[in-house]
């Protein structure tokens, strides 16, 4: 497999990818709507945040767990949650290969990891801008492009987590009719395979064109899940979120929180569901406000939901943040190379 060579001199670039000074430089400059984000971000984390303090306050201290049963849970969710993010990276790599974009597959993985770890430190998930930022500043790609594999891993994780949530939140259709199922499967295959595909328009104007252009970049590789390796990147998508399930299933485990496999994915789907709330750093309020709410829905006592809750951040969060941070530190440039790369990525 061929791969293009690291752009390390912007004089040379070929012309499709050269642009005014000022295009740059507005690139790389914070706009309104970017701080904007991160005011609503912001205060979105301190409301949710106080408001599972206040309720944490209320409660009795929780307890550390010990014992050879609970560090063998922790170290096997642990070990779960990086066959996880190994498996998300294979997937972003699968999706980046079919566009114009051919990185290294340790670029996929690393590039994954950083990413996380940016969305643990960075308010409002910015970690997925710096993935669009390295990928492009190590490949000839597209900004458009790069967004547009993110965009489809979204589309890949809302499908399966809206399948989980029904399976695992309520068994509606377990319970209920089939029919469900069979809806939600047809709708689903629906709009991956007639939208946006059936419409395309051809504007003249060219500021028109260059919208029309963008966003199909940008839904291309979603457009492209309709297809064999579409299905199986699904399927790799099950496996992981099946992964990570069984990651929250340990860590319940070890903290005795007493719940089924249905409980952890119950729970699990709930804190990715409100995760998607703009938030600071690392989820931090939202995630913390989802996981105390789904465990005392399941009727799980308070010191083993907040427990649980700290235990599981320890888990997801703290080993590929500092993965990630070494990897910028050590592959990428760290904060130089980051500013780099959003230079050489405002070009393409």
């Amino acid at each position: 497999m061929q791969t293009s060579a690291p752009r390390t001199d912007l004089g040379h670039l070929p012309e499709e990818f050269e642009h005014p000074p000022h295009e740059v430089e507005a690139a790389v400059t914070p706009s309104r709507r970017g701080r904007t984000m991160r005011i609503v971000s912001t205060v979105v984390s301190v409301v949710f945040f106080a408001a599972a303090a206040w309720w944490i306050s209320k409660q009795k201290m929780p307890t550390i767990p010990s014992g050879t049963h609970a560090y063998l849970s922790i170290a096997g969710a642990l070990l779960l949650y990086a066959l996880a993010t190994l498996c998300r990276g294979e997937r972003w790599h699968r999706l980046l290969e079919q566009t114009s974009i051919h990185p290294k597959r340790i670029d996929s993985y690393a590039i994954t990891m950083v990413g996380y770890a940016g969305n643990n430190i960075l308010p409002a998930r910015a970690g997925e801008a710096l993935r669009v930022f390295l990928i492009s500043g190590r490949t000839l790609a597209s900004k458009r492009e790069a967004l547009g594999t993110i965009i489809a891993e979204r589309v890949l994780d809302a499908a399966v987590l809206a399948i989980a949530f029904a399976f695992g939140a309520y068994g509606t259709l377990v319970s209920g009719s089939p029919l469900a199922l069979l809806g939600i499967v047809v709708v689903g295959i629906g709009a991956v395979a007639f939208f946006p595909t059936r419409f395309r328009p051809n504007p003249r104007h060219p500021r028109v064109k260059w919208v029309v252009d963008s966003v199909g970049r940008l839904l291309a590789p979603t457009r492209n899940l309709a297809s064999r390796e579409g299905f199986l990147l699904f399927a790799l998508t099950f496996v992981i979120w099946a992964i990570e399930a069984s990651t929250y299933f340990l860590v319940a485990h070890a903290v005795g929180l007493g719940v089924s496999f249905g409980g952890a994915v119950f729970i699990m789907v709930v804190a990715n569901f409100v995760a998607l709330i703009p938030a600071g750093p690392g989820y931090v309020g939202t995630f913390d406000a989802a996981v105390l709410f789904a465990a005392r829905k399941l009727g799980r006592s308070h010191s083993a939901a907040i427990s649980f809750l700290l235990l599981l951040r320890f888990v997801l969060f703290i080993p590929i943040t500092l993965t990630g941070l070494l990897l910028l530190v050590g592959r990428y440039g760290g904060l130089a190379g980051y500013r780099a790369a959003r230079i050489q990525a405002a070009e393409a």
